[in-house]
């Protein structure tokens, strides 16, 4: 504690304190406090010496003491109206040490700065990442997204546009469920209360023994130059009957929120064929016809559906309804 006898030069230092700043007990000066302040800080501190040598209290402020050549610490000074002192008036400092705290506050400041500049200059909107169970989220977010997307929760229904929220919201959710990597084109409200539209794609991390670990993925407006850039190149049909999965056939089917018999009146398939088809755990062709394998695809592509492959050689998909209006509102 620092205890300022009056609006002049007089002080009291705590033993305390006076070991905090390794200042001299001898010296009892708001000026020996002020030189004892890293250089960058002691310009702010002088303003703060006028408030007080006018009887006014300064702001509460983190400053850091120590030469420049060595290594600083930061104190959190706190003052306070001393009327309850010896001399029945003047300021009461109150001095800790925050340095600890005050390092890792920046550390995370640097870090965030650091990587949205490195998301504007990649022209990448939102870079996400998500447990195994697709339960934890944490957005790092920038340009119109910022402050918009929740930093540890999936993006919510008010988020995204009515027209889509409920047939991509859960197709994502699917996705993550199946382990099938993600893209999905949506609108979602930015900062400025106006709807975009966005590709959100995502891919699944697993370990040497093929669990998944965690998920990965970005979040880029959707303009011709992204599409363009994009990490995804359409799948050629031969590519797409090749490695289409029983998973991605339940996730097709929940996007178009089809049931079995919708999908078998669709695809001109026995609904027990269809149901054979979602319960694989791998690839159809080999198990089933291709003939029937081709007969699903059709059925889903005619209703919007595009498949893509992805820079790692897998397949994804997105849904784009064919009667999908091309305004935002």
């Amino acid at each position: 504690m620092v205890e300022v006898l009056d609006a002049g030069e007089s002080v009291l230092f705590s033993q305390g304190f006076a070991r905090l700043c390794g200042l001299d007990k001898s010296d009892t000066t708001l000026s020996a406090f002020g030189w004892a302040i890293h250089p960058q800080d002691r310009a702010t501190f002088i303003e703060d010496l006028a408030a007080i040598r006018r009887k006014q209290l300064p702001p509460n402020r983190v400053v850091r003491i120590g030469h420049p050549s060595a290594t600083a610490r930061f104190i959190s000074l706190q003052f306070e109206d001393g009327s309850t002192g010896p001399a029945g008036g003047g300021i009461i400092g109150i001095a800790r040490d925050v340095t600890a705290e005050e390092v890792r506050v920046r550390a995370q400041s640097q870090r965030d700065e650091r990587l949205s500049a490195l998301l504007n200059m990649l022209k990448i909107d939102c870079i996400w990442y998500a447990d195994a169970n697709g339960q934890f989220f944490e957005h790092f977010a920038t340009s119109h997204l910022t402050g918009i997307i929740p930093t540890f929760d999936p993006l919510s229904d008010a988020m995204v546009h009515p027209n889509d929220r409920e047939i991509v919201l859960p197709a994502i959710a699917e996705a993550m469920a199946a382990g099938t990597p993600i893209s999905a084109h949506l609108r979602i409200m930015g900062n400025d209360r106006k709807f975009r539209r966005y590709h959100k794609t995502g891919t699944p991390i697993r370990d040497d023994n093929g669990k998944i670990t965690e998920w990965w993925g970005l979040i880029v407006e959707d303009t011709d130059e992204t599409q363009r850039n994009t990490s995804t190149t359409k799948a050629s049909a031969a590519d797409v009957i090749e490695m289409t999965t029983g998973a991605i056939t339940r996730a097709s089917a929940a996007l178009l929120n089809w049931t079995h018999s919708d999908l078998a009146m669709r695809s001109g398939l026995s609904e027990t064929t269809v149901t054979r088809f979602c319960a694989t755990d791998g690839v159809l062709v080999g198990r089933f016809r291709r003939s029937g394998v081709e007969a699903v695809i059709k059925a889903f592509s005619d209703q919007g559906m595009r498949y893509f492959l992805t820079s790692a050689g897998t397949l994804s998909f997105s849904f784009i309804p064919n009667d999908r209006p091309n305004d935002l509102n």
